[in-house]
């Protein structure tokens, strides 16, 4: 609908003039970070946003969802699509070129539905993005979500450092990325004692943890319960320990056992806990007695940034390459990719199987893999570079994953944005992550080895799930995340004077 500045029609005006103060001029009190308010037409003022980018928006009549809701804009901006569904993706965008987009249409439970608006300001004020959500409620009323600059403090005693914190120090490292980019603050709090024994040094760490000052506060896995109890305080859990440690033996069971007893703590004392999967969430509901489903923000991936890193380091091999990525823990299951290379010994000429990673299990591994005579096969990568983990997706033909316990597995998410097929079990989160992956019985070599030679002996299957993951794999881009992750925690927050 195009707009020469004059008001649409049976519109109220929202002025923008600047962020940072009290976003409600008639005298309507702030609200913490994620609030919901509920203005009737008549209420609805005029707002302070920014005039760098935006001169004025109208809203136009408030009707329900599945009927019309015009939006008519200000001079400086160009309307890009209308839907008369309820359905608004980029319906405005800047004609300068600024960051303005509608978020798409959420419908809850009672009918009611909400439009996520984001916008950034000028380049100068970058730092002061804020999203609006207005709710619309048969027509009569509209609800107005203020999201503003948030400072969010992240804990997790993970080594920040890719070469021993896997994939949670992965997902951790690019939501906070993308939350910056959102425009708001993140420091991540890590270890500064560093112990020869990692789980002494979580627990020093925890001991070691002050209150926040944070506007909101989120401990992952178990990191954060003892000082977890405030309203701003989110238990954010990679995966369930408790769920974990029934996959592992000796001394690895006794240790995460300790912590699975923290972790329960850290999500009965949390205001809002999160999960990266509904595998993760029905386990913290049945081992750590929740009443309700958490909420499920899944784990992010960097798309642009994956894939340009993978343009800078190219590889390539004459035979055919198996990868697996992940720690090496029992629940892992690298003893059946193992078992399986075996098997293929004679149906897949030059196999080779590469397998970057390290952990407790490696010994064991290793000792396995002489046994089987398997040294012409098996390379051990050990903890490798991103540069080399990289490399490592381009020369492979397809990543195994023959784990038994996943509680999300962002490695299926970096193969997908690779390019590359995945075999894997069929357990716990990876149906839900990789549905269209190759899924075999667990625990079984036969099995395992059935998949990887299906795609050996069939490269058009191959290309077709490599497309399947690269359509799948989009709707985790860090962003899109980042954005779910604050709509899950909105309320939480309290906002602090600086």
């Amino acid at each position: 609908m195009a707009h020469d500045g004059g008001r649409a029609r049976g519109s109220r005006r929202i002025d923008v003039t600047g962020l940072g103060e009290d976003v409600f001029s008639q005298g309507l009190p702030k609200r913490p970070f994620g609030d919901q308010i509920d203005l009737s037409p008549q209420q609805l003022g005029e707002f302070p946003l920014g005039r760098e980018v935006l001169d004025e928006i109208y809203l136009g009549p408030r009707q329900k969802l599945d009927q019309q809701v015009d939006v008519a804009v200000g001079p400086q901006l160009a309307p890009r699509s209308r839907t008369e569904q309820g359905e608004f993706l980029d319906l405005v965008t800047a004609a300068d070129g600024s960051d303005l987009r509608f978020g798409q249409n959420h419908t809850g439970r009672d009918g009611h539905g909400a439009l996520l608006f984001y916008y950034r300001l000028s380049e100068a004020n970058a730092h002061a993005n804020a999203i609006f959500k207005l709710a619309c409620k048969g027509g009569q009323t509209a609800g107005i979500m203020v999201v503003r600059p948030v400072r969010i403090r992240f804990l997790t005693s993970t080594p920040l450092d890719i070469r021993h914190g896997s994939g949670t120090y992965v997902g951790i490292h690019v939501l906070a990325k993308a939350l910056e980019r959102l425009g708001h603050a993140v420091e991540i709090e890590t270890p500064r004692v560093r112990l020869p024994v990692y789980t002494l040094e979580r627990f020093w760490f925890n001991g070691s943890l002050s209150p926040s000052r944070a506007d909101l506060t989120v401990g992952f896995d178990m990191d954060g319960y003892r000082i977890a109890g405030s309203p701003s305080h989110v238990a954010a859990l990679k995966g369930v320990i408790a769920d974990e440690v029934r996959f592992e033996s000796g001394l690895t069971r006794l240790t995460m056992s300790w912590q699975a007893r923290c972790e329960r703590l850290h999500v009965k004392r949390a205001a809002r806990v999160l999960v990266t999967s509904r595998y993760s969430g029905e386990r913290a509901r049945e081992f750590y007695g929740l009443r309700e489903l958490p909420a499920i923000v899944p784990e992010p991936i960097d798309l642009g940034e994956w894939r340009r890193l993978l343009e800078l380091h190219p590889a390539h091999s004459s035979r055919f390459t198996v990868l697996f990525v992940g720690r090496l823990y029992r629940r892992k299951r690298v003893d059946v990719l193992l078992r399986a290379a075996v098997a293929l010994g004679g149906r897949i000429p030059g196999l080779e199987v590469r397998i970057v990673g390290n952990g407790p299990c490696a010994p064991m591994l290793h000792w396995l893999a002489r046994e089987l005579k398997l040294e012409q096969t098996v390379v051990w990568l050990g903890d490798i570079s991103r540069a080399g983990l990289l490399a490592e997706y381009n020369r492979a033909d397809l990543l195994c994953l023959p784990s038994v316990q996943e509680g999300f597995g962002i490695v299926l998410l970096e193969a997908m944005a690779a390019g590359k097929p995945i075999v894997a079990s069929r357990a716990a989160a990876i149906p839900e992550v990789a549905p269209h992956g190759v899924l075999v019985e667990p625990e079984s070599p036969e099995a395992l080895a059935a998949g990887m030679e299906a795609l050996y002996r069939s490269p058009e299957t191959r290309a077709a799930l490599a497309r399947a993951g690269a359509q799948w794999v989009e709707q985790f881009d860090a962003p899109q995340v980042a954005r779910r992750f604050l709509e899950a925690v909105a309320g939480a927050a309290t906002y602090t004077s600086t």
